[in-house]
């Protein structure tokens, strides 16, 4: 009764709070505030709320002809070009990829997904929108705008100042089409006479989302020089997931055969020191380096020169912290690879190249095989890999993962819907596991039909020795072995959960990770993106429910709260059902005899109050596990959901058979046949027998234990006086 009136309750507070939330947002919700003026300043890779006058950010009027060159280690400087507009290159029709060239640092300010599906974007930003995915952005700092794929410094021990920072350089663009770009910049000194020219290009590929990039360095001067070059990485992925950060640092590292992943969550990385990715020693392993979110990669590979160009060996690679962990946005703490390349002596007119492909899409292996069937052999080249960067879990098994990938993809070819085909796969998953679930609640019903049978006994028992713990012990396995009742057959009825276990992980894993999900309306009106939590109503501002909010630790689930999600309130009431309708037999034996008896423990709570307790958590777990899971995507919801609901279906089924079984029983004359004494059951009559044994000699040696004592020290004296 005082559960049905705490649900009851439950249930009229949240009317109260949606008719509340429904006349806040109608008559009294504040008028949103109007968009900035202006638009943003993409053209120069600006960022939205970067300073003025920030590195990297146009400053100068559209008229401007020339900038002052960067003055650098007194008497030497890098040309500086006089247009640092950013300029797009795959602009060209079956594009899969545009990039953003800034003449700033020679960098890619931003990447986007421009592929196509029926005049729309197949990768958009938003569900609602048709906007291109920006896979990388710009990411503010303190000192500027940091951008991907930057040519971070020139090194050249014996010259100068031999450290030559380059991402404040403007470069010149050499060459530009609809699919390429060349820019160039050139170490002079004082008197005009060039040192070493830096030459980078661009070139977007017909094929795919392919990026390829190329940094040559040539040596001018009659003299030798040892050059070497730091290039960074992309940066700047957007985070996929609202609930937990998946955006990680990986490096692919060539073990034998194949490709192994290290991936490091990019959250822990930017606050360890030294932001170390690979060690020394092992840089010969190293196959490409990889920024990745819950959906989508960039990955870059090490390319053989062109013509007449020595290879830049790799040297190292490590994190760079360009944005501070302490900051509240989201690419605080953003991290991006380093590459520098071991130094190497260039004579005059010689020249040295670093090779990068890059490939920014979907980690999907169908995508990838498309592109390039090499990207999915972990014996070649392996990006496929990276997907387990989304999968670490001790009882995940990658093949398990990839068959319910392609099987919810199947369904979803048939029924044309991905929530349909989720609850589809559960259905035929569970239909298949069917027989070991029947297994697991028989088996369990029969032990707490068992245990309800001898609870008096064991009552008796506690009553008998209320202080004496080890001979509590010991009468309670003998009335186990006389019953032939096995108290580990929770634990053995246990096995097919874990034998479930995997399946159900690497279930719950597809539906978290496979990017077909991404933006795949349900109803189209409810719920339009199974990636996401279902907001049934979006609240015009994020609001803080009274009370709730302002209770500690738990507190912060209710604050700020930006909308109403249904899915997961109708997964805990699913899961309340579920536990419902569960077969519980020895509840109710055990319950009649907590009430008859008094005995408190160091609490002050009788078992009947125990009793109760337990079932409240139990019950209390179908309101906890909503609130925790409340910003959880919507396929995820539906995925438990469903699982819940076939276990009601499953219970009531199992339950009926139990009831036929008993039945049957009942209206058969014989008697049963007396229960052979199992392997569990003789191993407790054992264990018995030998701890009655043991007692029994304690009480022997506690009786005559002073007298026994001082004899033997007695028989120990004279043997020493004897020798």
């Amino acid at each position: 009764m005082e559960t049905r009136r705490m649900f009851l309750a439950l249930a009229v507070a949240s009317g109260v709070f949606l008719a509340y939330t429904l006349v806040y947002r109608t008559f009294f919700a504040p008028p949103r505030p109007p968009p900035a003026s202006g638009p943003a300043v993409r053209g120069a890779g600006a960022v939205d709320g970067a300073p003025p006058g920030a590195h990297g950010a146009s400053t100068s009027e559209p008229g401007a002809t020339s900038v002052a060159s960067s003055q650098i280690g007194g008497r030497m400087s890098f040309t500086a070009a006089p247009d640092r507009d950013a300029f797009f290159i795959g602009d060209f029709p079956g594009a899969t990829l545009r990039a953003e060239v800034s003449p700033v640092g020679a960098a890619v300010a931003t990447l986007q997904l421009t592929s196509k599906d029926d005049s729309r974007y197949r990768y958009r930003e938003s569900a609602e929108g048709d906007a291109p995915y920006p896979v990388l952005s710009p990411v503010a700092t303190d000192t500027g705008i940091a951008r991907s794929y930057e040519t971070l410094m020139l090194v050249i021990p014996g010259l100068g100042a031999g450290e030559w920072p380059m991402s404040d350089v403007v470069w010149s663009t050499v060459e530009r089409d609809e699919r390429r770009a060349t820019l160039s910049t050139t170490l002079t000194a004082e008197d005009g006479a060039e040192l070493v020219r830096v030459t980078k290009s661009f070139e977007v590929s017909e094929q795919g989302p392919l990026l390829t990039m190329r940094v040559a360095v040539e040596n001018l001067t009659e003299a030798p020089l040892r050059i070497s070059v730091e290039q960074g990485g992309p940066i700047g992925i957007p985070r996929e997931n609202t609930t937990y950060n998946m955006r990680f640092l990986a490096t692919g590292l060539r073990s034998g055969a194949s490709i192994k992943l290290d991936a490091k969550d990019r959250d822990k990385l930017a606050r360890s020191a030294p932001l170390e990715l690979l060690p020394a020693d092992r840089i010969g392993e190293f196959a490409w380096t990889a920024l990745i979110n819950k959906y989508f990669g960039v990955f870059s590979r090490v390319l053989e020169p062109g013509d007449g160009a020595a290879a830049a060996r790799l040297q190292l690679i490590r994190g760079d912290t360009v944005a501070p962990t302490s900051s509240d946005a989201v690419h605080a703490g953003d991290l991006r690879a380093r590459l520098a390349t071991a130094e190497q002596t260039l004579g005059r007119g010689e020249r040295m190249e670093l090779g990068l492909e890059v490939y920014a899409g979907p980690k999907d292996h169908g995508v990838m095989q498309a592109v390039n069937a090499a990207f999915v052999d972990e014996s070649r080249i392996g990006y496929i890999a990276a997907i387990d960067a989304d999968t670490r879990c001790c009882c995940n098994v990658p093949v398990l993962n990839s068959l319910m990938t392609a099987l919810l993809g199947l369904i979803e070819t048939v029924v044309r819907n991905y929530g349909v085909a989720i609850m589809i796969l559960v259905l035929i998953i569970k239909t298949l596991l069917h027989p070991l679930s029947v297994y697991q609640q028989k088996s369990m019903y029969r032990f707490q039909e068992s245990m309800s049978k001898l609870q008096p006994k064991l009552a008796a028992v506690k009553e008998q020795y209320p202080n004496d713990k080890a001979r509590q012990n010991q009468e309670t396995m003998k009335v186990y072995a006389e019953q032939g009742v096995n108290p580990m057959a929770p634990m053995v009825g246990m096995i097919p959960m874990f034998i479930q276990m995997p399946i159900l992980i690497a279930l719950w894993t597809a539906v978290n990770t496979d990017i077909h999900l991404r933006h795949a309306p349900f109803d189209g009106w409810w719920i339009d993106d199974l990636s996401a939590p279902d907001e049934l109503i979006k609240f015009a501002q994020p609001i803080t429910i009274p009370v709730l909010g302002w209770l500690p630790l738990v507190g912060r689930m209710f604050q700020d709260v930006p909308s109403l999600n249904l899915l997961p309130i109708l997964m805990g009431v699913s899961m309340w059902l579920q536990q419902k309708y569960m077969p519980k037999p020895h509840m109710q034996a055990r319950l009649e005899e907590a009430k008859k008896s008094q005995h408190k423990d160091a609490l002050g709570m009788t078992p009947e109050d125990q009793m109760r307790q337990q079932q409240m958590m139990i019950y209390m777990m179908s309101i906890m596990m909503p609130l925790m899971l409340y910003y959880f995507p919507s396929g995820l919801a539906l995925y438990w959901m469903s699982s819940n609901v076939y276990g009601i279906v499953e219970s009531l089924i199992i339950r009926r058979q139990i009831e036929r079984d008993k039945q049957r029983r009942a209206a058969d004359p014989k008697p049963a046949a007396p229960k052979k004494t199992g392997l569990m059951g003789k191993m407790m009559q054992r264990m018995a027998t030998q701890a009655e044994e043991l007692q029994r000699k304690a009480d022997e040696l506690s009786e005559r234990g002073p007298a026994r004592s001082d004899r033997a020290k007695r028989e120990k004296q004279d043997k020493k006086k004897s020798r």
